[in-house]
């Protein structure tokens, strides 16, 4: 039962990926609470998710803008087109 657990986890951690892709490429680079707030993802699921883009080559986080607030802006993910584009040729 276990083996099935694990593929269960894993199809909802690349559903969820996907729904990361899904709104930066709609919407472009956001903050990771932007996309808490669009994909409905807890902060700790947008933070493991981010980082697993990231680690994969396919987004990267950059220096977020002062919007005129106190304090740190926070970064931007972004995705990298052409990672993306490499990863499916590689795919098929």
């Amino acid at each position: 039962m276990q083996g099935a657990r694990g593929q269960r986890s894993e199809s909802v951690r690349r559903a969820n990926l996907g729904a990361l892709v899904r709104v930066l490429h709609a919407e472009g680079p956001l903050t990771r609470t932007e996309l808490g707030d669009r994909t409905g993802l807890t902060r700790s699921g947008i933070r493991r998710l981010v980082g697993d883009l990231v680690d994969a080559g396919l987004a990267v986080e950059t220096r977020g803008e002062s919007a005129g607030h106190i304090g740190r802006p926070s970064p931007r993910v972004e995705l990298i087109p052409e990672a993306a584009c490499r990863e499916r040729l590689l795919r098929n």
